[in-house]
C-alpha cells in the first residue's frame, strides 16, 4: 500500500488546524464546568 501524503489546505484552514486543538480543549473544559455547575445548582 502506498501512502498518500495529505497536503494541508491553504488559507484560513491552516490557522483553523493550528488552533483547533486548543479551541476543542477549551470547549471541552467549558462544557464540563457548565455541566457540573448545572448539577450542583439543580440538586442544591
Amino acid at each position: 500500500m502506498r501512502r498518500v501524503k495529505r497536503t494541508p489546505p491553504r488559507g484560513l484552514f491552516q490557522d483553523h488546524d493550528r488552533f483547533s486543538g486548543g479551541i476543542a480543549f477549551l470547549i471541552l473544559i467549558f462544557i464540563s464546568v457548565a455541566l457540573w455547575a448545572w448539577l450542583i445548582f439543580s440538586f442544591a
